[in-house]
């Protein structure tokens, strides 16, 4: 898993509508994250790195 998925699983952003929302044109679909996501990325990195979250969430589906 990558690392800003990992963040954004951690976060829960897909869940908040104000951060996230899918658009499908046709038979395509498109993730698009608001600038709000981006804050609340940026503030919790600040509390715990990228590195730490990606360790975190891979324990979690280990141990699942």
């Amino acid at each position: 898993m990558p690392k800003a998925v990992a963040v954004v699983d951690y976060l829960d952003l897909r869940d908040d509508p104000n951060c996230y929302k899918e658009l499908k044109i046709g038979k395509l679909r498109f993730k698009r994250y608001s600038p709000k996501a981006i804050e609340v990325i940026k503030a919790a990195l600040v509390e715990q790195s990228a590195d730490e979250i990606w360790e975190l969430r891979r324990r979690e589906k280990a141990s699942s």
